[in-house]
């Protein structure tokens, strides 16, 4: 083991010791002071000893507050404007992590060896479409078509496809696009289907969990990924590339990407932990009841924007061998992901909330007509 894991090892085992000792030296405290002082610990141990970046430890402090101190989540993320703005954090996180470690490139590949996938032209363009769709349901639909163009290309000339103005090779392009762009089947798939949700739940006091906009949004995502297939199907069905493609063109990517790194696998793991624990709240409601009193806990205590920044910390907290930094992901990293397109998702988010809230804004360039100082002061006008 090298030294600056063993080094974070110490710093994060003192962090913890610190939340024990002052989760016992808290007994007999207030309700509610015990948990708020134990985290408060731990938060301090890791920005003194910088075991994580501290913008993480921010995160995550906030994060433990909700799950263990059972804080409002609109309190405790109050400071960041919005509970949307940590969910698209550390979905930005998790979305950058795969992207770095390639997991999203290996998942494609895979796909795409598979014979269903290369049959014909037809089901190479249907298979591209899902592909896209599937990594765009918890990655930016712009990350996910700057990833997948290369690969459409390498299997546009694997196909013998010469020119880019074939009908095809146009098909494949925008299918790449259309696939990725349609992809709303989970609530952190794209910004604004987190800011509709938070919007409805201030407008109507619903609120609609991440299963329930399952249910409504999956169907919908699959109707409109054939219906692109469809509508590009139809519309460029000539020129078919001269050749087939060989489940043996996947085959061979795959196994010049190697085995999964230490990277990959727990970025596997991260995704897979934030799937279940979006969707654990709202099946213990389905299985156990709205009522009971474990639905009702995991409702107030691991809401999505909790999940999103422990699985986002998990990149920085898992161990990775060969990685300079030893973990999965590193702060140089992370910002590009989250910096301008959080700071957006905000703004809009906190810009539909002023307007709801005080009526649609006037008109650029309209000004508002002054009254008489008379009758502003409530004389009558003479």
């Amino acid at each position: 083991m090298s030294k600056p894991v063993t080094s974070r090892t110490i710093k994060l085992a003192a962090a913890v010791g610190a939340f024990a000792l002052a989760w016992f030296a808290g007994t007999g405290l207030p309700e509610g002071q015990q948990p708020v002082g134990a985290v408060f610990a731990l938060t301090v141990v890791l920005w003194v000893t910088e075991a994580l970046p501290l913008t993480i430890t921010a995160l995550l402090s906030t994060a433990l507050l909700v799950l263990i101190a059972g804080i409002d989540e609109k309190q405790a993320f109050a400071g960041y404007g919005d509970p949307i703005v940590p969910l698209f954090i550390g979905s930005f996180l998790l979305a950058k992590a795969m992207e770095v470690t390639g997991l999203s490139e290996r998942i494609a590949w895979w796909i795409l060896n598979q014979r269903w996938a290369s049959g014909s032209p037809s089901r190479l363009l249907l298979a591209l479409g899902i592909i896209g769709c599937l990594i765009s349901l918890v990655v930016s639909n712009t990350a996910t078509t700057a990833m997948m163009l290369p690969i459409g290309l390498g299997l546009l000339k694997a196909m013998g496809v010469e020119q880019r103005s074939t009908g095809f090779a146009i098909a494949v392009m925008l299918m790449l696009t259309w696939g990725s762009s349609v992809a709303v089947g989970f609530p952190v798939g794209t910004p604004p289907n987190l800011i509709g949700i938070a919007m409805i739940e201030r407008s109507t006091g619903t609120r609609i969990g991440f299963v329930e906009w399952m249910q409504f949004s999956m169907p919908l995502t699959a109707i409109m990924t054939l219906a692109s297939w469809g509508v590009l199907r139809a519309m460029y069905r000539r020129g078919d590339p001269p050749e087939r493609l060989s489940p043996d063109h996947a085959r061979v990517r795959l196994s010049e990407l190697g085995k999964m790194s230490p990277a990959e696998r727990n970025t596997l793991l991260a995704f897979v932990a934030a799937i279940v624990l979006w969707m654990t709240p709202d099946l213990a409601v389905f299985a156990l009841g709205k009522g009971a009193v474990l639905a009702a806990w995991l409702q107030g205590h691991l809401t999505a924007a909790v999940t999103a920044l422990l699985v986002g910390a998990m990149l920085f907290l898992l161990p990775t061998k060969g990685a300079e930094s030893g973990t999965t992901l590193t702060w140089k990293q992370g910002p590009a992901s989250i910096g301008e397109q959080s700071c957006c998702s905000g703004a809009g988010s906190f810009w539909g909330r002023r307007c709801s809230a005080r009526g649609s804004p006037r008109p650029w360039g309209k000004r508002r007509r002054r009254r008489p100082a008379s009758t502003r002061c409530g004389e009558s006008r003479r």
